[in-house]
């Protein structure tokens, strides 16, 4: 599950649900065609597939938790260049059970899963 950070509100920091896997950070406003939602600061969405890397973004396929039946798309999560990522480009954090995960400690989580398969 993923809440939205440093996004949501007036002006250019609005981040965009949209119909395809295309890229709109905040300040980037998708064709009417193509919107489906504008996204809060705190909502929350569950991943419901792979993330795609986008013209230098990550969009992964969404749906909106506690929104109406099918609310979903794709969404911009963040920039792939990690270089260039500064905390303004984050939009979203991860939450397991509830509490936000730093991502070192998903990698960490990653590395212990792989070692249990074993």
């Amino acid at each position: 599950m993923w809440k939205v950070v440093n996004a949501g509100g007036d002006g250019d920091r609005k981040l965009a649900i949209v119909t395809r896997p295309e890229p709109y950070a905040p300040g980037r406003a998708p064709p009417e065609e193509l919107f489906v939602k504008w996204l809060q600061e705190g909502d929350r969405l569950e991943q419901i597939g792979h993330s795609k890397k986008m013209r230098g973004f990550m969009v992964m396929p969404v749906r909106v938790i506690g929104g109406a039946e099918g609310e979903g798309g794709w969404v911009t999560r963040r920039v792939v260049d990690k270089a260039r990522d500064t905390p303004e480009d984050v939009w979203f954090v991860e939450l397991r059970n509830g509490q936000e995960v730093e991502p070192r400690d998903r990698r960490r989580a990653n590395n212990n899963r792989r070692r249990d398969d074993d």
